[in-house]
């Protein structure tokens, strides 16, 4: 009998599906493993703007998708909710474990652990997200809203413009303001 049998697939090409399917992991573990560079070689606003969304948002993510893979179990506001929530709440309590070890509370161990942590975390919520059906596993969608231009009056239009520009504007102005400090007295006066 001539038997076909199926091609095994390649661990590759598993990583690849894994990757396409797990879309907000991948992007929060290359995120890190890019700022974790960053944040060490610059300094001041620069190492800043890149470190907040790192300590502040990033590990209560990976936490949370790892506690919670079904789509089902919270919406999206509730995610990003808790992602800010435990951020606040992890990154001090490895900060605190440092603080016993001998490498100390330090900005490099800081970035080492946080780091550990989140690609810990982004691997457990891999693993769990793979063991459910794909109707039950929660995933990101990455789409822009489509603007339908041709459908809009004139007032709309001008509107919709004039709100793009004005967000434009205000990171714009977010960027200098941080990357300019303010020059202030350097003492104070009591009396």
């Amino acid at each position: 009998r001539n038997c076909r049998t199926m091609p095994q697939p390649s661990v590759g090409n598993y990583l690849l599906a894994l990757a396409r399917r797990e879309m907000d992991l991948v992007l929060v573990a290359a995120a890190t493993l890019i700022t974790l560079p960053l944040a060490l070689l610059t300094e001041g606003p620069v190492r800043v703007a890149f470190a907040i969304p790192f300590i502040i948002f990033t590990p209560g993510y990976c936490l949370i998708a790892a506690l919670y893979p079904r789509k089902d179990s919270l919406d999206g506001i509730e995610r990003l909710a808790l992602s800010f929530g435990t951020s606040i709440a992890v990154v001090p309590l490895i900060g605190l474990v440092l603080n016993y070890t001998p490498w100390g509370i330090r900005l490099t161990p800081i970035l080492a652990s946080v780091t550990g942590f989140i690609l810990l975390m982004c691997a457990i919520a891999a693993y769990r997200r793979s063991r459910l059906y794909d109707e039950e596993r929660y995933h990101v969608r990455f789409s822009l809203p489509e603007v339908g231009w041709a459908g809009m009056g004139r007032t709309a239009r001008l509107l919709t413009a004039a709100l793009i520009a004005s967000i434009i504007f205000a990171v714009g102005t977010l960027i200098f303001v941080v990357t300019n400090p303010k020059k202030c007295e350097q003492f104070t006066e009591f009396y």
